[in-house]
């Protein structure tokens, strides 16, 4: 979400199972609420491992979002959310902890914390330390205590704000390297370490960088889920996809000075597309012939621009690959639509000029041109971004 001309808030995560898994006991959620312009992230712990933590963590987290978006009392929502879940019989603690971030357009951060790892908050590769205030009630039908941790404070440019499991901070423990876990400290120098050696890291990339290390404490068979999550405060990136012919030759021209004053990334999708732009800024289109795939038609290089592909087939494939998170967390196929894909994961800003030129091969006449292939795909692709990735989308007809 972009909060002025110069600050946006990329929020991403990335997860590993506890060795031997098949689904993970950790939930992250994260959702824009475009009326009031913030963005809610929550990440919740279930208890264990399996199936079972993640039923505990998906329905702790979605209450949680639930709860923030619609602004309800968080004392009230933390002791709603432990009501409704069900208490260990041997440990008396809850089946699931949970963190919620809620972040507005002007950079006020909340954060609300119940039995997660502290927060990390680097300034720079500074850490930053906000104060803490703790909340502590009692359940009186459960005869339970809890204890909620709150902290509000200002985002600035530059800021990393990251949270995680104790898959993290616990991970490696019992070897000789960490006994007693990696612990909140070490994993605090590690980010420091990150920002230091790549400063201009993505989010998903430094959270990445994050769960490997946490892996590798344990020898590469996790002892429990690791999720980490990461929200940088940055200058937006953007980028502009140009897709489809225009609805009357005169807008070839216009498109043609996007792509020369656009400040930002650059895709062109569709071979009528490329050639038109190829004439109008009297530039060449190569093939990339190493980017042979059986289902996706390869991409093509053009002066200026960083992506040229093939039109309908490759924007079905990335509408596919951006709708599957399995593969979003491991992309190891080379073809035009994973490189658009990474494209618009490394972008903030994302604008679509759609050519409204009904192509033959793509359209039933008998169809009004809203229901149009090119126009659905398209306007479903910026679903998924707006909504599972928390991108910025404008689709601009021509």
């Amino acid at each position: 979400m972009q909060i002025d001309n110069n600050f946006f808030i990329e929020v991403d995560y990335i997860q590993k199972f506890k060795f031997g898994q098949k689904v993970c006991g950790d939930t992250f959620l994260s959702s824009k609420v475009k009326d009031d312009k913030r963005i809610i992230a929550t990440l919740s712990d279930g208890l264990g491992s399996g199936v079972r933590a993640n039923v505990i963590s998906s329905m702790t987290a979605k209450m949680a979002l639930t709860y923030s978006c619609n602004k309800y009392n968080i004392i009230k929502a933390a002791e709603t959310i432990m009501k409704t879940l069900p208490v260990d019989s041997i440990r008396k603690i809850s089946y699931a902890t949970f963190t919620i971030v809620d972040i507005d357009y002007q950079g006020k951060c909340s954060i609300v914390d119940y039995d997660n790892p502290p927060f990390i908050l680097l300034r720079g590769n500074k850490s930053m330390h906000p104060y803490i205030k703790s909340h502590e009630g009692k359940i009186e039908n459960l005869k339970r205590k809890y204890t909620i941790n709150m902290a509000n404070f200002q985002l600035e440019l530059g800021d990393k704000l990251i949270f995680f499991s104790d898959g993290v901070n616990q991970s490696g423990m019992g070897s000789n390297a960490y006994p007693l876990g990696w612990g909140n400290e070490n994993v605090r120098e590690y980010c420091q370490f990150l920002v230091d050696k790549y400063p201009n890291l993505s989010a998903r990339s430094f959270a990445q960088e994050i769960v490997e290390h946490a892996t590798a404490n344990s020898n590469y068979k996790p002892q429990d889920d690791i999720t980490c999550c990461v929200i940088n405060i940055r200058k937006p990136r953007k980028l502009v996809i140009l897709t489809g012919p225009p609805i009357n030759q005169t807008k070839d021209k216009y498109l043609a000075e996007i792509v020369s004053s656009y400040e930002g990334n650059k895709a062109i999708c569709g071979g009528t597309t490329a050639k038109i732009l190829a004439r109008e800024l009297n530039r060449n289109v190569e093939v990339d012939i190493s980017s042979l795939d059986p289902i996706v038609p390869c991409s093509s290089y053009m002066e200026g621009v960083n992506l040229v592909t093939e039109g309908m087939i490759t924007m079905g494939e990335t509408l596919k690959y951006l709708k599957s998170k399995e593969f979003i967390e491991n992309i190891n196929i080379d073809n035009g639509a994973t490189k658009l894909v990474k494209l618009l994961l490394s972008s903030d800003i994302i604008d679509f000029y759609v050519g409204t030129k009904i192509n033959d091969a793509h359209q039933d006449p008998n169809m009004p041109i809203e229901l149009g292939i090119r126009r659905n795909t398209i306007r479903r692709i910026a679903k998924v971004l707006e909504d599972r990735y928390l991108k910025d989308v404008k689709i601009n007809f021509v």
